[in-house]
Order: structure tokens, then C-alpha cells, then sequence
């Protein structure tokens, strides 16, 4: 018995959300994707629902377009039906739907409202949050009375007006909840399914004038005694407070590598966060006059002997790190107890927030590396979803199975969540094994990115987000790229099959490319040449996109040229890529300027910037970069790369250098700028 699918309505920007679950026993979700994709919003629905009996959702967690309808529908004189009235207030409310598979005949079945037995092997949960139609008339009154809007009434006195309603469905069976089925609400729900949340806002803080504040480590610490202590250690710890505070300190610490209160949250911590920086972490007695259990007198202490200090005095990654695995410990043994009750939950839910706040790469790659074995390992046997949000590429790099991963990502005004699996298993599935690994050790800011630049190699990895701050420089130029989360890519000239992955972030994408010119050699290789000569082009990305265009009987290259430079704009569909003015792909690679059209970056932008590398190269700023000196009389043509240039990177680099200290400014290729001008767009 396990939840398979819950889906979410009309709640904030979840206007029409689905999320799968995994049949493992293990189910484990990272949650990636950029700001306001409703990551924290499906943790105060689940947390509403299943701890708060819906009573926090109200009018102002209704989806935006959703709220302007209700207010048509009450305001007075609206002109609307009472059967059309109903039926909005119906779409439009708030509803969390949880489905449940007991297929596997594991779990006690009689704990679901099964309203069939030869029916479906699933059963459906549906709380809805709606207006309450008898009130109707008496909040229309309300609204026709008041001073205010009617939209600032309902934010405030909406959850007057509303109910919640529970529907049971199986099949075409339907049944509605009513008092006192299975003692509890819901469907009995509540007990079902448990939530645990390692909220963002954790509290930890390291200033020192903040010392006798409870939002502390010291907090965690204290909330864990009283988690663990049963009758007898309680007047242990009473005795050990009477005594001295080195006693109670041995009873949290252990004494000759005896097991103390603290030992394995200790133990946990040390196997997150090893070597030097592991803090040696203690809790020491701080004995005060107020409750025995009262917070404030337990303090939580790194270091040793004469050499420890206060946890104020650490690091706010550390202490963040101590505070999720404290926090941790005590929902893995509260699932523990839970699992040997005879009413216990099917479903425990774990979510963590933004594990990563306060904390430097390489502390997030070792909790990355350790967080789903450690919950694994401490809850075998029983099942439980765990969901990280994130919104870290170094958290999301060290996740090598894609598998757990889902996009959240907005969608014609509402927000989808995406299984990142989708990214290889298109057109270009036969890189699955190429994409996973790109995907999580290299390039995982993608996720997190609004707008996408793919370039080939290290001298325009280099070059363009310098060439997004000349554009930037520019007053013309009023939509600034800088100011925008932009992720400059390389991936080679292989770009196109990124297809698949652009297409599930959907977001805007330029692909600077090289047209790469070349003709058959009199052994019908291909080999490199100037445009004129060119009948193809070694491009393959180049080759896959143009060979949309249904012109048979032209080449490539051909096309290209024919083709105006603001036509090359691309979508992707079922079928692969497809030109479409309306696309959010557009492919830019060399063009003719000043009587030259190049075939790479290097010889396009010597062409142009001749005269400035000449004044350079005499100052000697290109002397690590440039094979021989460039003069007057130098060929600029397609094989001055190779001919000319010692290091693609060295090169980049001399161009950014020399150029921030010469008077005389760069131009940079035409096909380049008018591509950063077509993302710096909205």
C-alpha cells in the first residue's frame, strides 16, 4: 500500500499539479528549480492538510486568474445565475487529491474507505477547501455593505465563509466524508499518511548577542532530551543537575566510550562531517533555576577539553548541518515507534528544505553524498517518501541517479513538476547515458537558470559572459543580461542533442555555433575551406536544425545563406526540432561582415579586430597567445586558428585583458551581439 500520484488544484501557483510517486519502498525526490515554483507551497498544503485539518487555506492561497472569477461571482449585481455561481465557486476551489495503491497487498486495507471489492486496486482521497454556498447570500451582503474591495474583505474573512469537504472515490464509486468514519478525519487520512519537515527557517545563528535566544542549535538539543528520556532518566537527569554539571555532561557524551543521550546524533554528525573540520562536537550542562527541561540549560559545544567553545562561535554552515541531522535523528525514531504501533502510518513523508543554507560546496556535496543511504539505512521495512528542495547546483551535482530528481518548473501560469528522466528519454534517447552524467556533475545550474546560452568551446566559454558585459555597457541596449539568470554552456558542436533537455526546462535558448565550411577532398573526405569554396559544412548541430527546412534540393550551407538571420529560430517537438518563428531556440553562427564570411570564431574575430591585435601584439599583450606576430600583411582566412593561435583559452583570456586597458575597443562578431540581443529579450 503506497501513495502513487497526488494532485493539487487551484492552490497558489499549483493551479493544475501532478506528482508521481515511486513504487520503491525508498522513495526519494530532490526538488529542483528556480525561485517561486511552488516548492515551499507544496509543503504548506501537505503540512495544512495532514497536521492542520485545512484550516490555514484561504483566499489569498487561491491561484491568481481563479481569484478574479470568484470575485465576479459574489460581488453584488453581478449578474450571474446561482447554478453558474455554484458551479464556479466549485472549479474554482482549493483541492488536494492523494491516490492510494494497495495492489501489492501489503498494509491493512480495512483502514482505506474500499467502496468496492471487485473495483479498482486503488482508492482516491480528495479534501477540497470551498466557498460555503449557504453562506453565499450572506457574504454577498458583506460585500455589498463593506468600504473596502471586495478583494481586500475576502484576504481577510474568506475562511469565515469556506468549508472542507472529503470525498472517497473508487472507480465510479463515490463516497463523502461524515462525521466519525474511522474516528478520524479525512478517511482516517491524517493517521495514514505522516508529514516530518525540516523547515528552511531552522534558527541557527552564531551572534553572539543572540546567546540566550531559543532560536539556537541549543534549541535542537534541548527538544532531542526530551524526545529521549522516559521516567527513570528524568530523575537520572534530576539527580545529575542536583550533583554537578560534569555528570550531566556525561550523560549526554557518554564516559569511556559509553553511549550517552547524544551519542548517535553525535555519531551521525561525525559520519556526515568528517576530517579536520568535524568540530568534535559535545553538549555540555549549563545548569539554570527554571524547568529541568526548560530551554537554556543545555548548551551545545564543538571542540575539546579547555579548547571547546559555545556554539555561537561556529560557523552557520556547521551549525546548520548539526541542526538538520539533530533534527533528523528525532524524526527517524519517532518513525521507528510509529512503526511498531498497531495503527501506524503507511506513509511517512519526510521534506527538508534548503539543506544547503550557510554552507560551502564541499559541504554539500558530502551531505548530498550521505543523506538518502543515512535515511535508507534508519528506515528499512517501512515506507517513506523523502523530498529535498534545492536550490543548489553542488547539491544537485552529487546526485548521480537523474531518477530522483524533479523539475518544478512554470507552465502557462501554473507550475508542473517534471520528472528530469524526460531530459533523455526523447528524440535523442541514445545519449541517455552521455546526458545523465553532463547533467549532474557538470551542468546542473540549468535547473535553476531563466535563460540558456550554448556555446562550443573554451574561447567562448571564456569570451561570452564578457561579451554580455560589453552589451550590458552599451545604453542602447536597455534589457541588460547581466541582471538575468543566464547560463553560459559549452557543450561542443554536438549542441543539438540537448534538444530533449531544452525542451523540458523550456526556457529561451541561443546556440552560438561555428558554420565550419568544408568541401570534399579528391578522396570525398571532408576537409575545412573558405565560404566560397564550401559545399557542406562539419557541423552536426548545424546539419540536424537545417535539415528541417524542407528545401531538398539545397545544401546546408545554402540554406544558410539564403535563410534571413532572424529565421533561424527553432522549437522542439515530438518529432524533433522544427522551425517555428515563435520558438524559444535560435541557432546564430558566422555571417558576412565586411566582405568576409568566416568559418570560426578565431578568424571572424581576427577579421574584424585586425588593426587592434596588431597595436596589441607590438605591446606584447598577445605574445602568450598567438603563435607569430600578426602585421599588415597577414592572411586573415579560415585556417588562422591552427595557423596562428598557440591556445583557444590563452587566447580569450589576452582578448579580455588587453582590451580592458586599451582605448581603442574590440568589435565584437555581428552574429554574436545580435544573438545576446535576441536573449537579453523577455
Amino acid at each position: 500500500m503506497y501513495i502513487s500520484n497526488i494532485s493539487i488544484k487551484n492552490y497558489r501557483l499549483m493551479k493544475d499539479f501532478q506528482l508521481d510517486f515511486s513504487t520503491d519502498e525508498d522513495n526519494f525526490l530532490v526538488l529542483v528549480g528556480r525561485n517561486n515554483t511552488a516548492k515551499t507551497s507544496l509543503l504548506d498544503l501537505l503540512d495544512d492538510v495532514l497536521n492542520n485539518d485545512m484550516k490555514q487555506a484561504g483566499f489569498d492561497d487561491i491561484s491568481l486568474d481563479v481569484r478574479q472569477k470568484i470575485v465576479d461571482a459574489l460581488v453584488p449585481d453581478s449578474g450571474m445565475s446561482d447554478g453558474d455561481r455554484i458551479k464556479l465557486l466549485n472549479d474554482a476551489a482549493i483541492s488536494l487529491e492523494v491516490k492510494i495503491d494497495y495492489s501489492d497487498d501489503s498494509g491493512d486495507i480495512s483502514r482505506l474507505p474500499i467502496l468496492s471489492l471487485d473495483g479498482e486496486d486503488c482508492v482516491t482521497i480528495k479534501i477540497i477547501k470551498k466557498f460555503n454556498f449557504d453562506k453565499i447570500p450572506a457574504l454577498r451582503q458583506e460585500l455589498k455593505n463593506t468600504k473596502v474591495e471586495a478583494v481586500d474583505f475576502l484576504s481577510k474573512f474568506s475562511r469565515d465563509y469556506m468549508t472542507v469537504e472529503c470525498v472517497a472515490t473508487q472507480g465510479d464509486n463515490t463516497r463523502e466524508y461524515q462525521s466519525g468514519d474511522f474516528d478520524q478525519k479525512f478517511f482516517g487520512l491524517q493517521n495514514l499518511i505522516k508529514l516530518y519537515t525540516i523547515s528552511a527557517k531552522r534558527g541557527v545563528a552564531n551572534d553572539i548577542r543572540k546567546e540566550s535566544s531559543q532560536d539556537t542549535l541549543s534549541k535542537y538539543a534541548q527538544s532531542y532530551v526530551k524526545e529521549k528520556v522516559d521516567g527513570d532518566v528524568f530523575k537520572q537527569l534530576q539527580q545529575s543537575i542536583i550533583e554537578t554539571d560534569n555528570l550531566l555532561t556525561q550523560q549526554y557524551n557518554g564516559k569511556n566510550g559509553g553511549s550517552g543521550v547524544f551519542s548517535t546524533v553525535i555519531k551521525d554528525i561525525k559520519d556526515f562531517i568528517q576530517g579536520r573540520d568535524a568540530g568534535n562536537i559535545s553538549v555540555r550542562s549549563n545548569i539554570a533555576m527554571n524547568s529541568i527541561l526548560g530551554y537554556g540549560n543545555s548548551k551545545v559545544y564543538y571542540g575539546e577539553g579547555n579548547n571547546r567553545l559555545p556554539e555561537t562561535r561556529s560557523g552557520l554552515g556547521y551549525m546548520n548541518m548539526y541542526a538538520i541531522i539533530i533534527k533528523l535523528r528525532m524524526i527517524i525514531d519517532e518513525i521507528q515507534q510509529n512503526n511498531t504501533s498497531g495503527m501506524s502510518a503507511f506513509e511517512h513523508i519526510i521534506y527538508i528544505e534548503e539543506p544547503e543554507a550557510h554552507t560551502h560546496p564541499q559541504m554539500q556535496y558530502v551531505f548530498a553524498n550521505n543523506i538518502k543511504q543515512f535515511i535508507t539505512d534508519n528506515t528499512k521495512d517501512i515506507r517513506t517518501t523523502t523530498f529535498i528542495t534545492t536550490h543548489s547546483p553542488h547539491f544537485v551535482s552529487q546526485f548521480k541517479e537523474i531518477d530522483d530528481m524533479v523539475l518544478m518548473k512554470r507552465d502557462s501560469g501554473s507550475v508542473k513538476a517534471v520528472k528530469v528522466s524526460q531530459a533523455y528519454n526523447g528524440q535523442f534517447s541514445e545519449y541517455e547515458s552521455f546526458i545523465k552524467q553532463y547533467l549532474t556533475v557538470h551542468r546542473s545550474e540549468l535547473f535553476f537558470a531563466d535563460k540558456l546560452i550554448l556555446v562550443e568551446g573554451d574561447t567562448e566559454r571564456i569570451l561570452i559572459p564578457y561579451f554580455m558585459d560589453l552589451h550590458d555597457r552599451d545604453e542602447k541596449n536597455q534589457q541588460k543580461l547581466l541582471s538575468q539568470y543566464v547560463s553560459v554552456v559549452d557543450v561542443g558542436n554536438y549542441m543539438y542533442i540537448f534538444g530533449d533537455l531544452i525542451k523540458l526546462l523550456g526556457i529561451k535558448t541561443l546556440m552560438i555555433t561555428d558554420m565550419d565550411y568544408a568541401k570534399k577532398s579528391e578522396s570525398g573526405q571532408l576537409q575545412a575551406c573558405s565560404s566560397n569554396e564550401a559545399s557542406d559544412t562539419t557541423n552536426p548541430t548545424l546539419k540536424r536544425l537545417l535539415s528541417t527546412v524542407q528545401e531538398p534540393n539545397k545544401s546546408t550551407i545554402d540554406k544558410i545563406k539564403d535563410m534571413q538571420y532572424d529565421g533561424l529560430i527553432f522549437s522542439v517537438s515530438e518529432n524533433g526540432y522544427i522551425l517555428s518563428l515563435n520558438g524559444n531556440i535560435r541557432l546564430t553562427t558566422q555571417k558576412e561582415e565586411n566582405d568576409y564570411c568566416a568559418r570560426t570564431f578565431e578568424d571572424s574575430f581576427a577579421h574584424l579586430n585586425k588593426d587592434w591585435i596588431m597595436s596589441q601584439y607590438n605591446s606584447e599583450k598577445f605574445a602568450n597567445s598567438v603563435k607569430k606576430k600578426i602585421d599588415s600583411s597577414t592572411d586573415i582566412d579560415f585556417n588562422f586558428g591552427k595557423a596562428y593561435i598557440k591556445s583557444k583559452a590563452m587566447f580569450a583570456i589576452d582578448i579580455i585583458n588587453a582590451n580592458e586597458k586599451s582605448e581603442q575597443n574590440i568589435k565584437v562578431p555581428e552574429y554574436i551581439m545580435e544573438g545576446l540581443k535576441w536573449i537579453a529579450k523577455e
